[in-house]
């Protein structure tokens, strides 16, 4: 396993399928995107200046402009430093990043980096699934049963009153057709970022702070 294959493994995992119940779930079938950078140095040469530089990066690179369910890890092997920037719709606190780090640090420092990389990667696929699933049936849920009930209820009515109206308009030959609408929604695959723009896209729960992240010097 390496760091590409865990990225890819990470957002097939947090994608879910078109399916009816999502019909009108505008934010549910994205998955979430990660991106490692690498790096001998960077002006500042610690954690904090390193934030600057990745939080600059996630907004430069624009990996997920639409739904904002990317990170970015990056790290400076000579400054001895890491961090991860996430934007607003990860659902996971910045507190947590830093404790991952702190987890790998003893591999950082014996340069085992791709282990250490790939640890975290991981570990954030699975919170990131756990969150998901949480609020699988929220509150939205209700509001997108209601809408079912609603448009239930039109066509109900429709069906109704078009039966109703030919019922009492045969000996006239009264006839009425009626059509349908189709819509189709295409999905584009990105291999350089590894993610699935898709026509909808939520993050199943919230940061806590509308972005953030974290990280530390080893």
């Amino acid at each position: 396993m390496n760091i590409i294959e865990e990225l890819k493994i990470l957002h097939n995992n947090t994608s879910k399928g078109f399916n009816l119940w999502r019909i009108f779930q505008k934010r549910k079938r994205q998955g979430f995107i990660g991106c490692v950078a690498v790096a001998n140095k960077f002006v500042g040469g610690n954690s904090e200046t390193l934030k600057i530089h990745a939080n600059e990066l996630l907004k430069k690179w624009k990996m997920d402009e639409i739904c904002q369910k990317s990170f970015l890890i990056l790290i400076a092997v000579k400054d001895q430093s890491f961090w991860i920037s996430k934007d607003s719709n990860i659902p996971i606190r910045s507190n947590f990043f830093t404790r991952l780090f702190n987890e790998q640090k003893e591999e950082f420092r014996s340069e085992n980096y791709e282990k250490a990389i790939i640890n975290i990667i991981h570990r954030i696929s699975n919170t990131l699934q756990n969150e998901t699933e949480k609020g699988g049936f929220g509150i939205e849920m209700v509001f997108v049963y209601c809408k079912y009930i609603f448009f239930a209820f039109i066509i109900g009515s429709c069906l109704y009153c078009c039966c109703h109206s030919v019922k009492f308009s045969v000996g006239e030959n009264g006839y009425q057709s009626g059509g349908s609408t189709y819509y189709s929604n295409k999905n584009h695959y990105n291999d350089n970022r590894g993610g699935e723009e898709s026509g909808g896209c939520d993050s199943g729960g919230g940061g806590d702070d509308g972005g953030g992240g974290g990280g530390g010097d080893w």
